[in-house]
């Protein structure tokens, strides 16, 4: 039997930033779209992989696995779910500041994040509420599969899952479009933006 979510707000993905979302803000995390069955007040898709080498290092299939998690599975998520989003509905989409680096390693992770980005102001402008996070380096098991203790410039002013997510609330309460987040010797940085004035 299913469990009728009673507060309409879902987290779809995984990893450390959904747990934390689920555990601060206390919205369950769902596998399943047939859970829902009512307008979403706030919808959070966290999906991320990332297989950090060289383009031509890759399989065809380590590419497919990072577009899958990446950009086709939050499509997948807002299509299955249509008929529960109007334009009320909170989308929030965890993406990388990695979106706009070009760091070696990083062809196939980065392009989807941008192209998530890319999705996602086009879906504003057709009038939908979607919001954007950014974060930069955050202490993960996905920064842990792909990168050496040994790389201490990776390893420095990392984010928490939980920095992240303790920044939504005052964010999705704003006008802003997305939400950069970061550290700089220790210290959390936000920037709120706008994508009508980018």
């Amino acid at each position: 039997m299913i469990k009728e979510n009673t507060i309409n707000k879902y987290i779809f993905g995984g990893g450390e930033i959904a747990e934390s979302i689920s555990s601060i803000l206390k919205i369950p995390i769902e596998k399943d779209t047939d859970v829902v069955n009512n307008k979403i007040e706030e919808l959070y898709i966290t999906s991320g992989f990332l297989n950090r080498e060289p383009f031509f290092q890759q399989t065809y299939e380590e590419i497919y696995k990072s577009i899958d998690a990446n950009l086709i599975y939050p499509l997948k998520i807002l299509t299955e779910l249509k008929k529960y989003i109007d334009k009320n509905t909170k989308i929030i989409l965890i993406s990388s500041s990695s979106s706009y680096n070009d760091r070696e390693g990083y062809s196939v992770y980065s392009s989807t994040k941008t192209a998530l980005e890319i999705f996602a102001k086009t879906l504003y402008k057709e009038g939908y509420n979607i919001k954007l996070v950014r974060p930069a380096r955050t202490d993960t098991k996905l920064r842990w599969d792909n990168i050496s203790k040994a790389d201490k410039e990776n390893w420095e002013n990392l984010l928490t899952p939980e920095d992240i997510v303790k920044q939504l609330p005052s964010f999705l309460k704003s006008d802003y479009n997305y939400l950069n987040i970061f550290k700089s010797e220790e210290q959390l940085i936000t920037q709120l933006k706008d994508w009508e004035y980018e």
